[in-house]
């Protein structure tokens, strides 16, 4: 089946069959059908040698899919529960034919899914009135949420389906497990309304457009890729104009070109930023970078002043020697991996992964991150007195080069493990 898929070009709903893939095919290849593919594979295992190939027998299943025209204009429906160990074939039977894009369509697979947890699965109203189509998945692994699955693009919610309160009055039950997915289904709310602001050709907020763009957070869904919608929405869209809006600042303030990015005049840069710059002096970095900061030459740290809001790693990997420095408030990881001396320096509140300070001996009046979302490096630090740690560790803390916790305050909340020497 690898083999096969690696042969085959672009779908043609029209004939039903693929195209060759030749050495010089540049269409992306075929895309996943998870439904499709299970059928397949059923079909594979039940006739050790099929008479027709892979390509002709996903063809075939993805053209059957196609033709099933589901009706979605009603929300209305019920929640059925299929228990864990229960009868499989029940399972896949119900969503055979309803074009879900699922696996769980195919009775093998249904049957390993059940085999781990219980199944629910939201049927909504056809035109008679009766709940028979699929529209959420919920599959659990032991009293785990294993995912939560919609039956848009890439198993999204749908845009109907989305804009209610079934799955959110669903994930009550299930107490912090289904808490966890609460952003996801607000994220997924907010993406439908700013989809129904750009179909009516209205204008899109600051808010908006920092959502759109991923300015604060990521935008999360339920599907296994990226909601297809925000790349949709984006496109043709002036970027430049957008995410100055978003900033509040002017269109030619805002760029991506690494080369311009130090001439003082940009505020926001937009993506990954890195130069081989060794000091401070006479550098004016952005105000915001949207991706990842790297300085790997940098040496010295007079006369810096750093962007107030990076949005990713910020590694400066040379610099000894830091006095001052006022670091973004939030960071996803931030390494100083050579840096001996700190002093007056504010670092930043939540640091998402690691903080690395692993050469560091002393630090003077500059109080860590109070946050650390993965571990926290502090190997070669010799002085105790005046130490305190970040209030949470969600990682590991290295202290090997610390003679005494004497004078060393805590975490108040750690979850991994403290090395000492």
């Amino acid at each position: 089946m690898l083999s096969s898929v690696a042969k085959l070009g672009k779908f043609n709903p029209e004939t039903g069959d693929f195209e060759k893939r030749t050495s010089s095919t540049v269409s992306p290849f075929p895309e996943l059908n998870q439904e499709a593919l299970a059928k397949v594979i059923e079909r594979v295992k039940a006739d050790k040698s099929p008479k027709e190939s892979f390509a002709r027998m996903y063809a075939k299943e993805l053209t059957a899919l196609s033709e099933q025209q589901a009706d979605l204009t009603t929300t209305e429906g019920k929640w059925v529960k299929y228990p864990k160990g229960s009868d499989a074939q029940k399972l896949a039977q119900a969503l055979q034919g309803k074009n879900t894009g699922w696996c769980t369509a195919a009775t093998e697979t249904a049957k390993s899914q059940l085999a781990q947890g219980d199944f629910y699965v939201y049927f909504s109203h056809d035109k008679a009135g009766i709940p028979s189509q699929p529209r959420l998945a919920i599959r659990m692994q032991g009293e785990q949420i294993a995912e939560v699955r919609g039956i848009a693009k890439s198993q999204h919610l749908d845009t109907k389906i989305g804009q209610t309160q079934i799955l959110d009055d669903k994930l009550k039950e299930f107490g912090s497990q289904g808490a966890a997915y609460k952003k996801k289904s607000s994220d997924m709310k907010q993406l439908t309304e700013i989809e129904r602001k750009h179909q009516k050709k209205q204008d899109l907020s600051p808010e908006d457009l920092r959502f759109l763009y991923e300015i604060d957070h990521s935008v999360e869904g339920f599907g296994y890729h990226k909601d297809p919608r925000i790349e949709e929405i984006l496109q043709g869209r002036n970027f430049k104009e957008d995410v100055a809006k978003a900033h509040g600042c002017k269109p030619e303030e805002v760029s991506n070109n690494p080369a311009e990015a130090l001439n003082g005049k940009i505020k926001v840069f937009v993506g990954n930023l890195e130069s081989n710059i060794e000091e401070g002096k006479n550098i004016h970095l952005p105000e915001v970078i949207t991706g990842d900061l790297w300085l790997p030459k940098f040496v010295s740290a007079e006369g810096l002043v750093l962007p107030k809001k990076v949005g990713g790693i910020m590694a400066l990997k040379s610099l000894r020697l830091a006095k001052g420095l006022i670091f973004p408030k939030s960071l996803k990881q931030l390494s100083l991996s050579n840096l001996n001396s700190v002093e007056d320096c504010v670092f930043p509140e939540n640091v998402e992964h690691s903080l690395d300070l692993q050469r560091l001996t002393s630090i003077k009046q500059s109080p860590l991150s109070k946050t650390v979302g993965g571990n926290v490096l502090l190997n070669a630090m010799t002085s105790p007195n005046g130490l305190v740690l970040p209030e949470r560790v969600d990682g590991d803390i290295f202290l090997q080069g610390l003679p005494s916790i004497e004078g060393v305050t805590l975490p108040k909340d750690f979850k991994g493990k403290a090395y000492f020497r």
